[in-house]
């Protein structure tokens, strides 16, 4: 129907095209990002198309955070609801909305004297925990909530677990890997953790901070982590349990050849374990699966007539027959060879080492709250991820609406909020600096103030920087004028987490206008010399402190220092044995360094030097003339025992020598 005007047409198609690209905004912005969240806690496979029989392009981790790029990608094709488009991992493409929990903020209502948040107040549940547990009260209200008061302070329990090596992480984005165990000569975080593995991590300060704040996990998909794992009888019913084994090999009345139900004996292990019989038959189906698996067949060649339900020490070895054989070995070992000994035996030992004693939750098994050291595994994830799969039971059996009890650690002292840490690398240090075209003297990555000295005619100055990795980015480089005697810039190197790391550069102009000779030099840096030696350095003194001295003096000097090996050096404390070359007004010259009292030439005065001082005196030792001459403590000429006093004296503290 064509009866619009070529005029009418130009207004109508950017209309349309304004139109088009409003729908498609709304579509993309409905959600910045969201988490994944299934029903078993194993997550969920990134599609190539929006369609369940499409290829996979990535496996998407439960609680993996994703970017939604669209969300109407798609409708049926194996999703009851829409199919959403999003990138996870730098790949693009589909998931199923129904397993995607848009993130916002929590907006329930508050009232402050209403009966639930009086009784929340009364359970001593400081309020910032109560918007996350009346949602959950609302959704579920058969769910109960227990505070367990923690003497312990947050930032003490934080500073507990911070101890390297007591948490790991497996492969986290770089953010989330502790900054102190990158290793800058290889380009990589460390992994060489006892307990750990090649894609294990130390979790940094932040990481361990979100993991510890229960706040961060008051959902219906993560408080299992919380379940109260203790026996109550007026929760804890043979006919929940029987539920929740309706589906599994365990239902029915056929346990050891007879007609004793399985139900009855967890009800049974439950009462004399003081264990609740949900975790019990949650923990057996996570371990041993809905199927008989080998390990509870009674089958097993060698192993025949025993049982292991919990697949306790069924550990060591990729191949799972192995494994099997181990933790049969195990039931053996604790005569379990009936089904019942076998599942009140397992469950003895799990109440034993931790329910019993206080750590009646996931989290303060992995966390212990007082002593800091009875933790049963080092994975920071482990109870977030473990009450994930003992949800995703109690859901496939229609269980979640059942009496639950969660009990939540309620710190001493403030908490702080302690959000998700950024994934992006958090590494902000500089590979080099240079002055024009000359890395800075003494340039270490952990060095955040230089000097650099230029000519005193100079009008400008070119700063460059290369930071340690390429993900960082770097400002406060290029051309700077010169307007005075010193200019001062900073640079500022920002991490791809945010975080930023400042360094700053002075550069000032050199004394003289022309270049000085190297005898012109000398008499103006302070320190001793003649024509083998310079001194009159003080102990400790940095190296590059002596380079600035010189190219203040004469910006273009050239000055190599080494070491006593051959070692060239920018940083670092001068020792005994170090030799200065310096190159300028067509004259060059090398001295030796000689630190008094420093006769083993590692820079400082100690028992050694004493020890070869003592051994000069008395001609047992083979010498070469630098080191004699820092024997030489009082300057007399020669080595005697009032130089070894001198020696033992500094050592002690009851007097110092001059340099």
């Amino acid at each position: 129907m064509e009866i619009f005007t070529k005029q009418k047409n130009k207004i109508l198609i950017p209309f349309i095209i304004f139109t088009t690209f409003f729908i498609s905004f709304l579509e993309v912005r409905a959600a910045a990002t969201g988490t994944i969240r299934t029903n078993d806690g194993w997550g969920v496979l990134l599609r190539q198309s929006p369609s369940s029989s499409s290829s996979k392009l990535a496996d998407v981790p439960e609680h993996a955070t994703v970017t939604i790029l669209n969300t109407n990608a798609g409708t049926a094709n194996g999703c009851a609801n829409n199919w959403y488009q999003v990138s996870y991992a730098g790949k693009t493409g589909y998931v199923c909305s129904t397993y995607i929990v848009e993130n916002g903020n929590n907006t329930t209502e508050i009232d402050p004297n209403g009966d639930f948040e009086q009784s929340l107040k009364k359970a001593g549940f400081p309020e910032s925990y109560w918007p996350y547990l009346k949602a959950l009260h609302n959704k579920y209200p058969n769910w109960g909530f227990e505070a367990l008061k923690v003497s312990t302070t947050f930032d003490r329990m934080v500073s507990e677990q911070y101890t390297l090596g007591k948490n790991l992480i497996q492969n986290p984005g770089d953010g989330w890997k502790r900054v102190d165990t990158y290793l800058y000569d290889q380009n990589k975080f460390r992994t060489d953790f006892s307990g750990g593995g090649p894609t294990w991590y130390a979790p940094s300060e932040e990481v361990i901070r979100y993991y510890l704040d229960p706040r961060n996990f008051l959902n219906e998909y993560d408080i299992f982590m919380f379940e109260k794992l203790s026996f109550n009888s007026t929760f804890h019913t043979k006919a929940g349990t029987s539920s929740l084994l309706s589906q599994t090999f365990m239902k029915g009345n056929t346990i050891d050849g007879t007609n004793e139900s399985y139900a009855n004996i967890f009800m049974d292990t439950a009462s004399s374990t003081n264990t609740s019989p949900y975790f019990l038959t949650a923990r057996i189906i996570q371990e041993v699966g809905y199927s008989r698996s080998a390990i509870v067949s009674g089958t097993v060649s060698g192993y025949e007539g025993y049982y292991n339900y919990y697949n306790i020490d069924a550990t060591g070895s990729s191949d799972g027959m192995t494994n099997v054989r181990n933790g049969l070995r195990r039931a053996v070992s604790e005569g379990w060879n009936t089904e019942r000994k076998a599942i009140t035996g397992g469950a003895s030992i799990i109440a034993r080492n931790y329910i019993n004693v206080g750590q009646d939750t996931l989290y303060n098994q992995k966390f212990d709250m007082s002593a800091f050291w009875h933790q049963y595994q080092q994975n920071i994830e482990a109870p977030l991820h473990e009450g994930a799969k003992m949800r995703g039971i109690y859901n496939k059996n229609g269980f979640l609406s059942s009496s639950f009890v969660f009990r939540i650690p309620v710190y001493s002292g403030d908490m702080g909020t302690n959000p998700k840490p950024n994934t992006g690398n958090p590494i902000n240090a500089l590979r080099d600096l240079k002055v024009n075209g000359n890395t800075v003297n003494g340039f270490n990555r952990d060095k955040k103030e230089y000097t650099v000295y230029v000519a005193k005619n100079a009008t400008t100055a070119n700063i460059s920087a290369t930071p340690h990795v390429s993900s960082a980015s770097v400002s406060g480089t290029g051309n700077v004028n010169l307007s005075g005697e010193t200019t001062s810039k900073t640079i500022n190197v920002t991490a791809q987490n945010g975080n930023v790391n400042t360094y700053k550069v002075n550069i000032i102009k050199s004394s003289s206008t022309t270049e000085l000779t190297v005898s012109e030099i000398m008499p103006k840096i302070g320190v001793k010399y003649n024509n083998s030696y310079i001194s009159g350095i003080a102990l400790g003194t940095d190296v590059s402190t002596l380079i600035n001295n010189i190219k203040k003096q004469s910006a273009n000097a050239n000055v190599i220092i080494k070491d006593c090996n051959g070692n060239v050096k920018t940083s670092g404390k001068f020792g005994t044995g170090y030799s200065v070359y310096i190159s300028s007004g067509g004259t060059s010259k090398t001295y030796n360094v000689v630190i008094y009292g420093d006769v083993n030439g590692d820079g400082d005065i100690t028992i050694l030097d004493l020890l070869r001082v003592q051994k000069i005196i008395l001609n047992t030792t083979n010498l070469s003339a630098v080191y004699r001459s820092a024997a030489d403590v009082n300057k007399d000429g020669s080595v005697t025992i009032l130089d070894l006093l001198k020696v033992q004296k500094h050592i002690l503290g009851s007097g110092k020598i001059t340099q």
